[in-house]
């Protein structure tokens, strides 16, 4: 089995964000609630499935999506345009004060410079993001799959709440479609996508359309488990994507939000750019 399943990552899974991730991506749209509340780790997850958005979770996956549109969820040409100015509002606490970003990089970030939507690595990015998003077109369980195993007690930790995540998903997933998602991600970015594509087989669930990237992305260098990495900070536009049933309905609320700001680290395997970890700021809109 591959490695990212054997080597779970330190932080939880990202969930849905209020809405697939995208909510994180498939679940009510790109992001209604704070996801960032949970950070992922230098291992951590990026399903940035399109139209997902997700807050970290703990649960496990479950056979039912949730809607994500993330930051995968893809916009059609006409979406294509300018994003709609970020929210001037920051992210507060129930008594006024500003909540500090505590998603991993967020300092880094914070000295971020704008790059144009051309750019190597924000090309890469979207890229990417599509290619895990085209898995979910087509995602279907395992032959032998059994029914997710129920679990004995709630994780007491993120990084067992995030290793039943995964294995959960390995019992499911065959090895084309784990295959397919070493190809874009590693580390908890590969255990995200996962876990997201186990609930879309699960389900019966299927993917259209495609994600991009609008607006005024912003990138920074970094450092990720010791090797240079590119940390990106990008508004997803998943206008184009439509998510259905195993009935071919659609699952998705045409009025939920269809823009997330989605944060994203690349780093090179083996001279190929993949995405190892994925978050959201305190403030996802876009």
């Amino acid at each position: 089995m591959s490695a990212f399943f054997k080597q779970p990552s330190r932080s939880r899974v990202l969930g849905t964000l209020g809405t697939l991730a995208v909510s994180a991506l498939v679940l009510s749209a790109c992001a209604t609630e704070n996801p960032s509340t949970d950070s992922s780790s230098s291992a951590s997850a990026s399903a940035s499935v399109s139209a997902s958005a997700h807050a970290s979770s703990k649960q496990s996956s479950s056979t039912s999506p949730q809607v994500s549109e993330q930051g995968t969820a893809s916009a059609s040409a006409a979406a294509s345009g300018e994003a709609s100015p970020k929210a001037d509002a920051k992210a507060t606490s129930s008594d006024g004060q500003k909540l500090e970003e505590i998603y991993t990089g967020s300092e880094e970030m914070k000295n971020a410079s704008s790059v144009p939507v051309d750019t190597e690595e924000v090309k890469k990015t979207t890229e990417l993001v599509n290619s895990f998003e085209n898995i979910l077109t087509k995602v279907k369980a395992a032959p032998s799959a059994a029914p997710s195993p129920e679990r004995t007690a709630d994780p007491s930790s993120d990084e067992e709440a995030e290793q039943q995540n995964v294995e959960q998903a390995r019992a499911v997933l065959d090895d084309e479609t784990i295959r397919s998602i070493e190809a874009v991600a590693v580390d908890s970015a590969a255990a995200e996508f996962a876990v997201q594509a186990s609930e879309y087989a699960l389900a019966g669930w299927h993917y259209e359309g495609s994600s991009t990237v609008v607006g005024t992305p912003r990138m920074t260098a970094t450092q990720y488990k010791g090797q240079p990495a590119r940390m990106l900070e990008v508004c997803m536009d998943s206008s184009s994507v439509k998510i259905y049933d195993e009935n071919n309905q659609p699952v998705k609320d045409d009025n939920s939000p269809k823009r997330s700001l989605n944060i994203y680290t690349l780093v090179q395997v083996d001279g190929q750019w993949k995405i190892a970890t994925h978050d959201f700021p305190n403030n996802p809109d876009c």
